[in-house]
């Protein structure tokens, strides 16, 4: 793609880390001159993640879509009290 030629382009090789997902922390921590973590490389869209994702976004819009429904519900008891 013409934008990843032009980054080739105009960064020096030795400022570039064109980094392949699923190499782990290896080249990464090479590049950075640092000891790779004794823990895991974060998989950030593992099938859990993906769950809490989804629930949470579900969530969300059922929270932005029924709150006013809410508020509107407890100012209509309010009144009638």
């Amino acid at each position: 793609m013409a934008h990843y030629e032009h980054i080739r382009d105009i960064v020096p090789p030795e400022r570039l880390l064109e980094y392949k997902l699923g190499t782990g922390w290896g080249p990464l921590c090479q590049f950075l001159s640092k000891e790779e973590p004794q823990e895991e490389f974060p998989r950030l869209n593992d099938e859990q993640v993906m769950k809490e994702k989804r629930f949470l976004a579900g969530f969300k819009e059922l929270a932005i879509y029924t709150g006013p429904l809410v508020v509107v519900g407890a100012a209509v008891y309010m009144v009638s009290i």
